[in-house]
């Protein structure tokens, strides 16, 4: 007998999520897949097709999927999808009445039909429960309450007997013998893990006191040392006139995989994808944490460790390379006798070391050369050995900063000291013999005057419209020679001009050169655009708009001929009064364009908003396209993305033709690199124009 496939509804706005879900199922023989873009044809179709099943993106342009089930008043079974997975809506999902709840990823698509398959056999059981519920417990008002909290294992206590009966997956689930759909009180208790059993005793003692209405908790069920699985517990008691419990029932729920997929979240957001170590940011919460306790007379060192010379292994032997080798170190790092430490990588090759109760600089010392040693024995990778060293800088808390921010920056003076002195050495942080911080004071005083000592240079690196091939635009870049350190590095002159609160008068300066040399180039070539990258703390000035507004006035040019670039870690810091001030400069011709697009954390939604018509994909996206692994597809997706967004995208750092190759392939529309031009003075501009032009 041959069955006819199963009918799936799929209930999903974003077009992008809906082509790679219709892929996953070109193979398979027993499901048949119908989409709606929205709510309200969703329920259109299911009085016209009368699915066997709803899988429904939560958000949707005119509702949430929640509503789906509400309104079929559970006919069919609904698994629900969402792009950001958190426990409260994954608890207000199964209160609904949801069967699964699913965060969106690669393989959670991969892994739907196997999903479909178990929750439709799921919902079979389920309607079959409740038919044997019917027959089997002779009581209505027994069946009403537990039916009012059924979801997956179907519970009924007796306060008078004090046993506990179960329909569903109890045997599975529990582990209670086979045959057997009843235990005592007792043994349910010991089946809840030790250290969540006493909260779940106050709690239901909590619930039946105060005669709440529904009784809900979360637990573990399983003992110390084993695998868990986490349960979602809910029920309703029913009292006599006199108030005393004579019926409690309800649903045992098993949410284990959402609590999965919230740990996998955690571990994105907390973690470092490549060593398993804590990242940044969990070392700025963890350091934090430390620092407020040193009121009560804790204290501790931090160990700002960095590879020396790493670089040259990403460079000579690939980025894989230099992967495994960061692996091995945190490897060797761990396996280190300091008590008390907690390691984490900080980014790139530096990694830290939070010691705690370090009563001396001696200890400190010991632990520093303990680290060093580690790195004696190569590191084998593969065919190849790397002997590598590590400059170390050790500051101590509280003596050397009472802040994260204070604590790390001083840590890293006394690293960028151990490179000074050779690498391969550590120094203690000492604020009275502070070279480091001698000389970028004298390089701010050098900065303080460089654009009235007219020191301040701007280079124009050009960027090629693919479908064309013609010059579209220019990008600014500042560069900086001084008298006395020469060319400085324009990484080093932005961040210092930062620190300084130099950045603003600096930053209007490239503003006003740029539109005098796009006014210059608007007489020869009218269809060329400048654009400008700019800091969060200019975005931030109050007569930001207006000052441009009145640079662009005395160039004498169009605005249309300059973009402003911004990152979107600039605009979190003050999201809507950054797009307020982007949306004036929009209005006056002026084009916005999202720069490092792929490594900032702001949402979808959050995108939508910016008035921007361009994205930069980031370099490091662009560095490894060529080589057969998983960054080809992924500056592939950011490309469809960004096109289905409505975007242009402008591809940096693009240094070989097989690169250009691949982004023409991709349908990148701009590229910029080395392999179009470096960098060029205003002098040299022109003359490139020109030899591009023939």
């Amino acid at each position: 007998m041959i069955l006819s496939p199963k009918k799936i509804l799929l209930v999903e706005d974003d077009l992008s999520h809906k082509e790679l879900i219709f892929r996953v199922f070109e193979d398979v023989d027993d499901m048949v897949i119908i989409w709606a873009g929205t709510l309200a044809e969703a329920k259109r179709l299911i009085v016209q097709m009368k699915p066997d099943l709803v899988l429904s993106d939560w958000r949707l342009t005119d509702g949430n999927g929640i509503d789906l089930v509400i309104s079929a008043h559970l006919e069919f079974p609904v698994i629900l999808m969402t792009s950001f997975g958190n426990e409260e809506l994954a608890v207000q999902s199964m209160k609904a009445g949801v069967m699964d709840y699913l965060v969106k990823s690669p393989q959670a698509f991969e892994n739907l039909p196997q999903n479909i398959r178990r929750t439709l056999r799921e919902w079979n059981n389920i309607n079959a429960r409740q038919e044997a519920e019917i027959a089997l417990r002779g009581s209505e008002e027994r069946y009403r309450l537990a039916a009012e909290g059924a979801n997956d294992i179907v519970w009924d206590y007796d306060p008078l007997s004090r046993r506990i009966y179960f329909l569903g997956r109890w045997v599975h689930l529990l582990g209670i013998k086979n045959g057997q759909n009843q235990c005592t009180w007792g043994e349910l208790l010991h089946l809840i893990h030790p250290e969540d059993r006493g909260a779940m005793v106050r709690e239901l003692a909590r619930h039946l006191r105060d005669k709440q209405d529904l009784f809900s908790y979360q637990c573990r069920l399983g003992n110390v040392g084993q695998g868990n699985k986490w349960v979602f517990i809910r029920g309703k008691s029913l009292c006599d006139p006199q108030g005393r419990v004579v019926r409690f029932a309800g649903s045992l729920t098993d949410i284990s995989v959402h609590k999965q997929n919230l740990q996998r979240i955690r571990e994105l957001a907390f973690f470092d994808s490549i060593t398993g170590l804590p990242n940044r940011l969990y070392f700025s919460t963890k350091l934090g944490e430390k620092l407020i306790n040193c009121s009560k007379g804790s204290s501790g060192v931090i160990f700002f460790i960095d590879i020396d010379n790493f670089k040259i292994i990403n460079d000579t032997f690939g980025h894989s390379v230099g992967d495994k080798c960061l692996i091995e170190i945190t490897k060797m790092l761990e396996k280190l006798d300091i008590p008390n430490k907690f390691l984490c990588r900080l980014g790139g090759d530096e990694f830290i070391m939070i010691v705690d109760n370090i009563a001396d600089s001696i200890t400190g010392t010991l632990h520093a050369k303990k680290i060093m040693e580690s790195f004696c024995l190569p590191l084998t990778i593969g065919e190849n050995k790397f002997y590598l060293t590590a400059s170390i800088g050790i500051a101590s808390y509280p003596s050397d900063g009472v802040t994260v921010d204070e604590l790390l920056k001083n840590a890293d003076v006394a690293m960028y000291q151990s490179k000074n002195k050779g690498r391969n050495n550590y120094t203690i942080f000492d604020k009275t013999s502070n070279q480091s911080s001698l000389r970028k004071l004298t390089m701010g005083n050098f900065l303080q005057t460089a654009i009235s000592n007219d020191e301040l240079r701007l280079y124009y690196q050009p960027q090629i419209e693919i479908a064309s091939g013609r010059v579209c635009g220019l990008e600014a870049l500042i560069r900086w020679e001084n008298s006395h350190y020469g060319f400085v590095s324009p990484i080093v002159c932005i961040k210092l001009a930062e620190e300084l609160g130099l950045i603003v008068s600096i930053g209007y300066w490239v503003i006003r050169q740029a539109c005098l040399f796009a006014a210059f180039l608007y007489k020869h070539y009218p269809n060329l655009y400048v654009s400008v990258n700019l800091s969060s703390m200019q975005l931030m000035q109050v007569d930001f708009v207006d000052r441009v507004k009145e640079i662009i006035h005395e160039a004498g040019m169009p605005p249309s001929m300059i973009r402003f670039e911004i990152t979107e870690s600039m605009l979190m810091e003050s999201f809507e009064s950054s797009v307020e001030k982007l949306l004036l400069l929009r209005e006056i011709g002026v084009k916005i364009e999202l720069d490092d697009f792929g490594t900032g954390y702001s949402s979808l939604n959050y995108l939508k908003r910016l008035p921007i018509e361009t994205v930069k994909i980031d370099k490091t996206f662009i560095d490894d396209i060529a080589e057969e692994n998983k960054q080809m597809d992924i500056t592939d997706l950011i490309i469809e993305l960004a096109h289905k967004l409505g975007l242009k995208v402008v591809a940096e750092g693009v240094e070989a033709q097989e690169q250009m190759d691949l982004l023409t392939q991709y349908k990148c529309d701009i590229i910029q690199g080395f392999l179009i031009s470096k960098p060029l003075p205003e002098s040299e501009v022109k003359k490139f124009l020109e030899s591009w032009k023939t």
